[in-house]
């Protein structure tokens, strides 16, 4: 059960991180500012934040000063991963918005705030077990902020397909496109879906790594998003030619 458990933790490192420097190498070529805040936000919360507190929590290095300091910076990498992320929501969806802009602030202070707290509990904790208790709340409120922050990026994905799907039955929007904007805010709902799994077993003091129900669920969404990510950004010519075809067969009828 602790290696099924692994599996989409990978699966995210794997799809996110191959995103991240995908986008990395194309906004070397433009430097859009979309590109850089998506591939930054990508990389830290895959390639840095996974890796550093799973250090921190591995028994020979938990209790000492190694593991306490790869926690606290992997905590950290999550919320500039997730700054990175909203700014990029905003950048794309909102550009010229105050509300949108103070949102953005908003989380920056609070995510920071949340993961201050939680590295201030790994440090002052005698034990794993008291650690974990006393970090709950603080993880709760990352955690809350990261679905909100997701919710907000698929949310905004989703109204720009709604449109742009009316739009194709008259031939004025590309298939592929509009089908990334579709992609885009299911792998955003995914997100929601996984965050709200793993809140619901903090809540209950659950054991994720032996409980059945969340691995599976946890598996099976984080399939769903990282196919959902590759689609997105690395769709093969196959998968667009069906979804040209599809498009052309539906004005049709």
């Amino acid at each position: 059960m602790a290696v099924g458990a692994f599996l989409p933790l990978v699966v995210f490192v794997l799809v996110a991180g191959s995103v991240g420097f995908r986008l990395l190498a194309l906004w070397r070529t433009t430097h859009a500012k979309p590109e850089m805040l998506l591939s930054f936000g990508l990389l830290l919360m895959s390639c840095v934040a996974v890796p550093l507190t799973a250090i921190g929590r591995l028994p020979a290095f938990v209790d000492g000063p190694v593991g306490k300091l790869s926690f606290a910076a992997g905590i950290f990498a999550v919320a500039a991963g997730v700054v990175l992320m909203v700014s990029f929501t905003r950048e794309v969806f909102r550009p010229g918005s105050v509300s949108a802009a103070v949102g953005l602030g908003a989380a920056g202070v609070l995510v920071f705030l949340s993961a201050g707290w939680i590295s201030w509990v790994n440090y002052a904790g005698a034990n794993l077990a008291e650690i974990v208790a006393q970090m709950r709340p603080a993880s709760l409120s990352l955690m809350a902020i990261l679905a909100l922050s997701f919710s907000w990026s698929s949310a905004e994905s989703l109204a720009y397909y709604l449109p742009m799907k009316r739009r194709l039955a008259l031939g004025f929007a590309d298939p592929v496109v509009a089908n990334r904007f579709l992609l885009w805010g299911l792998a955003g709902a995914g997100n929601v879906v996984l965050i709200a799994v793993i809140m619901w077993c903090m809540h209950l003091k659950m054991v994720i790594l032996r409980e059945p129900t969340p691995l599976s669920v946890m598996a099976g969404v984080g399939f769903v998003m990282s196919a959902a990510w590759y689609l997105t950004f690395f769709p093969p010519r196959s998968y667009e030619r069906f979804i040209r075809d599809r498009a052309a067969l539906l004005a049709n009828r």
